[in-house]
């Protein structure tokens, strides 16, 4: 088992921020063992961006990258913002989304082949509710 202690005081409130909306104790406390492990696979020689990309896919996407946003194309956006009581962020290539009582993110990273694919069906046949989305999002695997 992996286990070191925060390397300065604050730690958990500068890493709370690669982990937002995901910043609970347990987000915080695996964080450091998805840090620490991916500098270990880096030979302890990789910048910081370069660790928190291989952290971020120890993680299954939890630590944000450095990366900038993904951008969203206007029609998925506008297409998104049709669903009733829905709402979603991007955040680096990571698609959150929330509905009452629920939060949850896409399965998959934007910019990939499953992501193409989860915008054509959008594009195909619009969701008119949240099960629609959530359909099509499964479906587009």
């Amino acid at each position: 088992m992996i286990h070191f202690e925060p390397p300065f005081p604050g730690y958990d409130e500068a890493v709370g921020v690669m982990l937002e909306p995901f910043d609970t104790s347990n987000a915080r406390r695996d964080s450091r063992r998805h840090i620490l492990a991916a500098w270990e696979e880096l030979n302890r020689n990789a910048t910081l961006a370069e660790i928190l990309e291989r952290a971020s896919d120890f993680s299954s996407g939890t630590i944000r990258t450095l990366d900038p946003e993904f951008a969203l194309a206007e029609d998925i956006r506008g297409i998104l913002d049709q669903i009733p009581d829905f709402s979603y962020q991007v955040r680096s290539r990571i698609v959150i989304f929330a509905y009452p009582g629920l939060q949850g993110r896409a399965r998959y990273e934007c910019g990939t082949q499953q992501w193409n694919n989860f915008e054509n069906r959008l594009k195909l046949s619009p969701p008119s509710d949240f099960l629609e989305f959530f359909a099509l999002m499964r479906d587009a695997q």
